[in-house]
Parts: C-alpha cells; sequence; structure tokens
C-alpha cells in the first residue's frame, strides 16, 4: 500500500486549492481528460501519479497561486532521488509535509528496512558536512526565535518524563506545523539558519521519540530521518549521532540486530571529536545489546566494557540536555539486559541491582524500568516472591510513589515489560445494516473494554476484552475499516464485466467486479458507479438496483460491502486506476460455477454477489 503524497496535499493547502477545484483546472487545460475531486483524493491518499501532462498542471497552478516555482519534485511527482540531491528547499518541503500530514492523521505506514533504513546514515556520514541556508524573505528569524524553539523542546521533554509521549505527541505535531514549519520557510542568513535547522532537529528528534512511544515505528523512523538530516544541514555532527542513536534503539527494538551495529558504528565513527561521553556510552551499549541478541558472547563483553570505561569520564550535565537520559546506573541498566539475553542470569542480577540502587537519581520513567528489569530477571531465575515485590516496587513506580507508564524508557533503553492499561469505553458498535440480535438468545457475546493497538485512515486494530456467554473472556484481536465498500455488477446480453488482478496479500489471481471505498457524504450507489467507470472505463447509464449487502469477515473485521447491479453502461475510455487490472473483460455469467470451482474466482465478495445475480436470473 503505497504512503499519502503529503507534499502535494500540503502545497494545496497553502495555496487554498480545493480538490475539486485542482480537478476542474486540469480539465480546463486539457479537456480531453476526465477527472474529478475523488481522482485528486486518490493521487494524495494513495499517491497515484496521473499520466502525463497533469502533475506539470499541477505545477503550474501551484506556481500561479503561490508566487514560487514549483517543481515535480515538489509535489512528490518525479522519479526517485538520491540522497545526495537533497537540498535545503527540498528538506523544509519534506520536514513540513510530514508535520501537516501527522495533524491530519496521514501517517507513514512502511518503515524502511534494508539499504533504505541506512541510506539517511550513510547520507549524513558523507561530506558535505553543512548545507547552505540562506532564505530571503519579508519575515527574518532571529536569534530570540532560536530561543523559542529551545524552550519549547524543553518544556516537551519534560512533560514526556512525566506522563510519557503518547498524550504528547498531538501537542509537539501541532507545534511542529504552526510554529516551526513557518519559520523554516521564512528569511535568515546561513549563521542563523544553522541555529535554525539545529533547534528545528531537537524538536523533529522529539517527535520521533514520541511516535516511538505510542506504537507508530514508521512516523517515528521518518521523525528521526527528519532530524538527522536537518543535523547535517546544520552541520553539528554531535547532534547527527545523537539522532543515529534513536534510530538505533528504535531498530533494536525492531530486532533489527545488524542494523543497530551499523547504526552505532556510524555514530562512533562519525560523530567527531566533541562527542559527548553519555553518547559514547550510551551507543556501545546499543551495540552490545545488540551482539547479546546474536549470541555474540565475545563482541557483546567488548562493547559493554567500553560502555563502563567511558561511564568514568561521564560528567554531571543539564536536566533538559538531549543526552541527559544517560544517567548514574544507565550502563548497568543495559548490561543487565544484555547479560540477560546470554542467559547469564547472575551477572544480569548482579548489574540490575546496582542499577537499582541509583534509581533515586534518574527520573520516574527510569526508576520503573529499572525495577522492572530487576524483576524479569528474578522471575527467570525462578525467584518469585522477590520478583514480585520488584514488580510491585516497579507498578508503583519505584520506592518513590511514580506512577507508572507501560512503554519505552528514554533512548538506549529497552521496553519495560508492564501492560498497556485497559481503557473503559462503549461495547463495539454494531456494523451499520446489520441484522438485530433475536429475542432471548443467550449465546450473545459482550465486550467489557478495548484498547487500540494502531490506527491510521485506513484501519483501526483493536483489541477487545470478551466475556463469552459462559463466563470465560478472550482477548480478542477485531478490525475495523474506516470506510465501507461499494461494488457494482454490470450484466449485459448474459455476460458480467469483470476484472482479471492480482492479489499481493494472498499472491493470487483472479477475476473480481470492480468495488472500491466510500468516500466521506458519498451514496452507495453513486460510490459503485464510480468505481466501475473508474477501475474499468465503463460508465453504467441505467438503474442501479441493490444486489446484496455483506460483512466480509464478520468473525475479524467490522467491514460493510454495498454491492448493486445495473444492465446497461457505455464505455468512456481506458481507466483512470489503470494500475488496478491486467485485463478487463465481460465475462459469461454461466462460466461463474466453473470459475469458482477452479479458483479464477476467490474473491468473497465477488463470488456473492455472481452467484446471487446469476440466481436471481435464473
Amino acid at each position: 500500500m503505497a504512503e499519502a503524497n503529503l507534499l502535494l496535499e500540503d502545497l494545496l493547502t497553502r495555496a487554498g486549492v480545493s480538490n475539486s477545484r485542482l480537478a476542474r483546472e486540469i480539465v480546463s487545460a486539457a479537456p480531453h481528460l476526465s477527472y474529478d475531486h475523488a481522482s485528486v483524493i486518490r493521487w494524495i491518499r494513495d499517491h497515484q501519479v496521473p499520466r502525463d501532462p497533469v502533475p506539470q498542471i499541477i505545477c503550474n497552478l501551484l506556481s500561479d497561486q503561490l508566487g514560487i516555482p514549483v517543481t515535480l519534485a515538489d509535489i512528490g511527482m518525479d522519479k526517485p532521488r538520491g540522497p545526495h540531491q537533497q537540498t535545503a528547499a527540498r528538506l523544509i518541503a519534506d520536514a513540513t509535509a510530514l508535520w501537516t500530514g501527522e495533524t491530519r492523521g496521514r501517517l507513514p505506514q512502511t518503515l524502511l528496512t534494508g539499504a533504505h533504513a541506512c541510506a539517511p546514515v550513510w547520507d549524513w556520514a558523507s561530506p558535505p558536512h553543512s548545507m547552505a541556508l540562506m532564505r530571503d524573505g519579508r519575515r527574518r528569524v532571529d536569534v530570540t526565535d532560536i530561543a523559542d524553539l529551545r524552550q519549547l523542546r524543553t518544556h516537551y521533554q519534560q512533560m514526556y518524563r512525566r506522563v510519557g509521549g503518547e498524550p504528547v505527541r498531538p501537542l509537539l505535531a501541532r507545534a511542529l506545523t504552526t510554529t516551526v514549519a513557518p519559520l523554516l520557510r521564512a528569511a535568515y542568513d546561513n549563521d542563523i539558519g544553522r541555529q535554525l535547522f539545529r533547534a528545528a532537529g531537537g524538536l523533529a528528534a522529539l517527535a520521533g521519540i514520541f511516535a516511538y512511544d505510542t506504537d507508530l515505528q514508521p512516523l517515528g523512523q521518518r521523525h528521526l530521518v527528519t532530524a538527522l538530516r536537518l543535523a547535517k544541514a546544520a552541520g553539528d555532527r554531535s547532534f547527527g549521532a545523537y539522532v543515529v542513536a534513536l534510530l538505533a534503539n528504535l531498530a533494536l527494538f525492531l530486532d533489527e540486530r545488524l542494523l543497530v551495529i551499523q547504526y552505532a558504528e556510524a555514530a562512533l565513527r562519525n560523530g567527531g571529536s566533541a562527542l559527548d561521553p553519555a553518547l559514547v556510552i550510551d551507543l556501545h551499549a546499543l551495540a552490545g545489546k545488540a551482539y547479546a541478541r546474536m549470541g555474540e558472547h565475545a563482541d557483546c563483553r567488548t562493547h559493554l566494557r567500553l560502555s563502563t570505561a567511558t561511564a568514568g569520564r561521564l560528567s554531571a550535565m543539564p536536566a533538559d540536555a538531549e543526552a541527559s537520559y544517560v544517567q548514574p546506573g544507565l550502563v548497568e541498566t543495559q548490561a543487565a539486559e544484555a547479560f540477560r539475553r546470554l542467559h547469564d542470569l547472575t551477572a544480569a542480577e548482579e548489574h540490575a541491582r546496582e542499577s537499582v540502587l541509583t534509581a533515586p537519581a534518574t527520573h520516574p520513567r527510569g526508576q520503573v524500568h529499572r525495577y522492572a528489569g530487576l524483576a524479569l530477571i528474578l522471575a527467570e531465575k525462578k525467584t518469585p516472591g522477590e520478583a514480585a515485590e520488584m514488580g510491585t516496587d516497579a507498578g508503583h513506580g519505584g520506592r518513590h510513589g511514580v506512577r507508572p507508564h507501560p512503554r519505552p524508557d528514554q533512548p538506549g533503553g529497552h521496553r519495560a515489560p508492564a501492560v498497556r492499561h485497559r481503557t473503559r469505553c462503549r461495547g463495539l458498535p454494531r456494523p451499520r445494516g446489520a441484522a438485530p440480535t433475536p429475542e432471548g438468545t443467550m449465546m450473545r457475546w459482550k465486550v467489557h473494554s478495548e484498547r487500540t493497538i494502531h490506527q491510521d485512515q485506513w484501519v483501526h486494530l483493536v483489541a477487545a476484552d470478551v466475556e463469552l456467554p459462559n463466563g470465560r473472556h478472550l482477548d480478542h484481536r477485531l478490525i475495523r475499516t474506516a470506510t465501507a465498500g461499494a461494488g457494482l455488477v454490470i450484466v449485459i446480453d448474459g455476460s458480467v464485466l469483470l476484472m482479471w488482478r492480482h492479489r499481493f496479500i494472498t499472491d493470487t489471481y483472479g477475476w473480481e467486479i470492480p468495488i472500491g471505498s466510500i468516500e466521506p457524504g458519498e451514496d452507495p450507489a453513486t460510490a459503485a458507479a464510480r468505481e466501475a467507470e473508474e477501475e474499468t472505463g465503463w460508465r453504467p447509464t441505467g438503474p442501479i438496483e441493490p444486489l446484496l449487502y455483506a460483512q466480509p469477515s464478520p468473525g475479524l473485521m467490522a467491514s460493510e460491502h454495498f454491492i448493486f447491479q445495473a444492465h446497461a453502461a457505455t464505455y468512456v475510455g481506458p481507466p483512470v486506476d489503470d494500475f488496478e487490472s491486467d485485463k478487463i473483460d465481460w465475462v459469461p455469467l454461466s462460466d461463474v460455477p466453473s470459475l469458482i470451482r477452479d479458483r479464477h474466482i476467490s474473491s468473497g465478495t465477488t463470488m456473492n454477489a455472481l452467484l446471487f445475480a446469476l440466481a436471481s436470473k435464473g
């Protein structure tokens, strides 16, 4: 699934151009084309690139509206670019689009992996190590603006340490969009520009931590990559190394062990002579933990020794410093986790107990982390009594009445073995159009509470506490789709219009009816006709009648399909969504049973619709 085109969406918003207006302007400039607001929605939502000359028409319109040159790269419709082509203007556009997209709920859905995950760090480590940042404009950035951004970062960092990233993330996203982005687009000289990019990078890195803390790893990764590019533009090698350490911590959570080692070694090698000892401690500890997960005893112990040796050079730092998470006892905390992974529980317990002794000197969430780590080791050593005591101390925030937060500790830590708090809420809603529960039934499952595991503009993944009729409880997973679907069965002279398409999830081919999402405020019948035309090029011209209503997978998913039928259509041209299928054809309706038997039709909704249409015909 492609990610949203945040660059185009952000520019349309800044220019005050609606989706409908953009579609009208395109049709006006190229009358042979047929586009509407729904087409623009798909360009943004699915990052589709329309046929030429549409991308250039969009650039021309936005250039006129904004009074600045707009290129194909600016609207996200250029060919892939290498990291070496990064410019200050493109960096600002990418950053502000990411931040604006977050405030609108358009979040990245896929992680960068392999070479794509390494590329930002390679780019950071390669010359040149700064960027020309001078910009002209009416509003000039000054040192007061820089100080305000630094204070803003301190404020959000303190909030994070008290309550975690989840409640603070949307606040910081708005601040990035409304405060930081306008400053990046303002005027400044190179010196102020470097300070501005450094301050913006600090906030972007914090946004990455908050997203990671909220289980939005792809978003967190994009924020950290943005912060790393801002660090390079500002020429701040030490800050760049700090961001790489954050990326290494995220990679460790994702169990990308080799990536952790590559990140840590790159930061240690390229961080410069001014690399803070706190970062050296954390980077060696991260590498040690990665080697521990790989079962590499010697390399693990080497990095842990280097981390411990550097701890002697650690000096006190301000509480709001970015590397201030490296506090007394962190090396012991990290070593305890590494030795536990190596199944050396005696050494793990020794280091964990040392980390607990220094817990009062750390912030509240660090205290929870340390007690929980010791409890886990004691449980593995089968010391249940003391493990329970340590677990209770963790649950009460150590021995200082601190309320725990079951998310990761500061960078360099690992996720504490705690359970996310359940939230009381309403029961799961009955899908629209579902049949009511028969009177007197004793088999109704009751939903007591639910918690969100993941949510974006497409799906909402939920864990529900469900009580069965016999009183037993299940921690049940379910999916809600953002919108219902509408499809159309067009039957003319005994043949039905079908699409032969590949489904990558099951890696299978098959015939399907045209079907797609119902846009907000759209009538299902209108949506069915629109999807048919966009996906096949055939426009229904006669009455559109309801055929059936389906819930594709009610045991797992709260999703609805409204299927309609038509008996007349006109070919209006190639499909707009030409990527949907390999071919479009009229298939005899009488062939449907054999196609199902031969597995050439396997989509449940298509199968139901065609069999129902065939039965109605007979």
